[in-house]
């Protein structure tokens, strides 16, 4: 029989432990080969580390999505840049004629900082 991965494994303990009461967390970790931390946590709501948003994210997936949408299409308009100050000098301008229902506060924060954790 094929080991399930951890994953899985935490899933069928979660799922034992729904289906019998008298089944405690200490005894489903063992069977299950989990860990008992883990199966707690889960079992109390806490999602996995893998399955949230990391703490130096600055900007969510939409205003990450607008961003770039934006600035291909300011790319494919204009030509490609020929450097990193173009391409930030592009952005910029962008930021300057966006108006705040298009684009939050947050992103003209960072951009005003600067786009090097971004790779542009």
């Amino acid at each position: 029989m094929p080991l399930l991965p951890y994953e899985g494994r935490l899933n069928i303990a979660l799922e034992s432990l729904k289906n019998d009461k008298d089944l405690s967390i200490r005894a489903a970790a063992k069977i299950y080969n989990v860990s008992y931390t883990a199966l707690y946590n889960r079992r109390n709501g806490r999602t996995a580390r893998r399955d949230t948003t990391p703490n130096s994210q600055k900007l969510t997936k939409l205003e990450e999505e607008a961003l770039v949408s934006a600035t291909r299409h300011a790319l494919v308009s204009t030509g490609p840049p020929t450097s990193y100050g173009a391409v930030q000098s592009s952005v910029r301008v962008f930021l300057a004629n966006t108006t705040t229902s298009e684009l939050t506060a947050k992103i003209r924060r960072l951009f005003a900082s600067g786009l090097s954790s971004y790779g542009i």
